[in-house]
């Protein structure tokens, strides 16, 4: 939960500097592509978790690696991360940036879990639906989970939305369970 609220600050001075210079999309291309990089790169993701390595050397090798392939700015928002000892906390703190620049697009991530995988067709259907009951656009993560037997779940934000028979037959039992505890 900590790494949460610290990633959260950490996405939102980022976000208020991009914010400031009209470069959201940018800096959000930026951090994520630093993000892919060093979950791809191993080597690269040992030595910056490495805690006896020095913050200094980290951040020359931040510079080698990404020095002209981000912008200034990034650069130096790199530059505190590391001397703060937050890189580990890196994709964390793209994704609350991601989040946050969403928000600021009117943008809704929604999570649709479903038994079975749907058609491009099911998820547009979906997502112009979610659109209008939302009143902002949607972007759909499309997820497969056999458990849920068949129907449909939602995660829009912290809100659930269940309709999966998985769902149906947890509440009917429940109800069944106080029924006979009632008695």
């Amino acid at each position: 939960m900590m790494q949460g609220g610290v990633a959260r600050r950490y996405a939102q001075a980022l976000f208020e500097l991009a914010a400031e210079q009209h470069k959201i999309d940018e800096y959000e291309k930026e951090l994520s592509a630093v993000v892919a990089t060093i979950g791809t790169d191993r080597e690269l993701a040992a030595f910056l978790k490495n805690q006896v390595i020095a913050p200094s050397e980290k951040k020359e090798v931040f510079r080698k690696t990404f020095g002209d392939r981000v912008s200034p700015a990034m650069a130096s928002f790199l530059d505190i991360v590391v001397e703060k000892k937050r890189e580990a906390w890196l994709p964390a703190i793209a994704e609350a940036y991601t989040a946050r620049a969403d928000r600021a697009r009117g943008v809704q991530e929604v999570e649709v879990r479903t038994a079975v995988a749907l058609s491009d067709e099911d998820l547009a259907a979906i997502g112009a639906s979610l659109e209008q009951s939302l009143k902002a656009k949607v972007r759909l993560q499309a997820r497969v989970d056999p458990r849920l037997i068949g129907g449909v779940t939602l995660k829009i934000g912290d809100r659930l939305v269940d309709g999966s028979v998985r769902g149906r037959l947890d509440r009917l039992k429940s109800r069944l369970v106080r029924a006979e505890v009632e008695r």
